[in-house]
């Protein structure tokens, strides 16, 4: 009898993979999205290979489909892939049980190290790296032709726009996404990385790189370098995006979601990496990986392995790179000559190399709010630097003992 069953469900596990499963799929991508799309013709692809049907679905606010999946996965209502979701929400939904652990399953050699870092929570990985991207430095070439290299480059250009009435270098600097690079470059940092984990109990958020960092910022406010607008967190992002967008500004720190709206505005812009600070070292911006999951609660979990392995294999990372211009998350890719030659993709992949994965830990709930509110304590002279980061490390890990209880 036992010889029986085993034999029916290995044949079952056989019809679903080989024989025509019906997948769903969620992304968080807009159907209006040349992301959407290109995932689009991939899946296409993938059903004409296997005779597998996919059915894809838009929930494009991402809390949204937290809330969702929360919901729907475990009554077996929710998809069996999600293409794609950030990468900082895999450890909530690990600890939820609504990720399948994909350790022993699937092969991650071609993946960038710092993209499985991403994916890795608690030793298990919990999806395939489709795309990395993080902030860069965007410059206006009728200002400035070609990158600086340094800040210190840069501060000459600064002062010229300033005395023209116009901006030098503008970004959310009182956003906590936007200037980690500058703090993580003089060596701060949020949690400690040890063992292939985050320790939670060594927080960086106050030490001697951080209290650098904070006070280089500052001091462009104080030259009057930096206007006021960009110390308000109310403020900043309009007045960094709209400035440059309308041309009045050289330089902004950004990522690549706000170059569609200068391609339509006509302007010649170039991308390179945040440029050395006076230590001498680059900043080293948060990675945000774009990956592709796969549901705890899914029936046709061969096939959806197989789905999320066709999407990020050699070929079809190639093209949906070249159709979106979203970097790579494997070496061979980049390698591909298709990709080399473009020099948007390149532009955005020396800056991913320089960069951090976001911490995928539930602990960040305990770090966004409060660093921002440091931020503008400190920008509004309301506090001093080492005081306020002092109360800041000591607000988030009072924060952690709390939702550790």
């Amino acid at each position: 009898m036992k010889k029986r069953i085993v034999l029916l469900l290995a044949v079952a596990v056989l019809t679903a993979t080989f024989f025509g499963a019906s997948l769903k799929v969620w992304t968080v991508y807009k159907e209006d999205m040349a992301a959407y799309q290109a995932l689009t013709l991939s899946i296409e692809q993938f059903e004409a290979n296997t005779g597998h049907s996919v059915d894809i679905v838009s929930i494009p606010d991402q809390t949204d489909m937290d809330s969702k999946m929360q919901i729907a996965a475990p009554t077996g209502m929710g998809p069996d892939v999600i293409a794609t979701m950030p990468h900082d929400i895999i450890g909530k939904w690990a600890n939820q049980g609504i990720l399948l652990a994909l350790n022993g399953k699937a092969d991650m050699e071609p993946f960038f190290d710092s993209t499985i870092r991403a994916i890795t929570y608690e030793g298990k990985m919990y999806g395939f790296p489709l795309s990395v991207e993080s902030v860069g430095l965007v410059y206006n070439k009728a200002f400035v032709p070609t990158a600086p290299q340094t800040f210190e480059e840069m501060i000459p250009v600064m002062e010229r726009m300033e005395q023209d009435g116009l901006y030098g270098l503008v970004f959310p600097s009182a956003e906590p996404y936007h200037m980690y690079g500058i703090l993580s470059g003089f060596g701060g940092y949020i949690f400690g990385w040890e063992n292939d984990a985050y320790n939670v109990q060594d927080i960086g958020m106050n030490n001697e790189g951080a209290n650098e960092a904070i006070a280089y910022l500052k001091s462009f406010f104080e030259r009057g370098l930096f206007p006021d607008s960009m110390r308000d967190r109310n403020t900043q992002h309009g007045f960094s995006t709209g400035t440059f967008e309308q041309g009045k500004a050289a330089f902004q720190i950004n990522g690549p979601w706000v170059l569609a709206g200068l391609d339509a505005a006509g302007m010649d812009y170039g991308v390179a990496p945040i440029p050395v600070l006076p230590n001498g070292e680059y900043p080293h911006p948060f990675l945000g990986v774009q990956f592709i999951g796969i549901s705890a609660y899914s029936k046709n979990t061969p096939a959806a392995i197989a789905l999320a392995e066709f999407l990020t294999g050699k070929e079809q990372m190639a093209s949906y790179a070249l159709q979106t211009t979203l970097t790579p998350t494997r070496q061979d890719v980049l390698e591909d000559a298709r990709i080399a030659q473009n020099e948007m993709i390149g532009a955005w992949a020396q800056q991913a190399s320089l960069g951090t994965p976001m911490p995928n830990i539930p602990e960040m709930s305990a770090v966004w709010s409060a660093w921002s509110d440091a931020l503008q304590v400190i920008y509004f002279d309301r506090g001093t630097i080492s005081e306020t980061l002092d109360e800041l490390a000591e607000t988030i890990s009072e924060k952690i003992q709390i939702m550790r209880k």
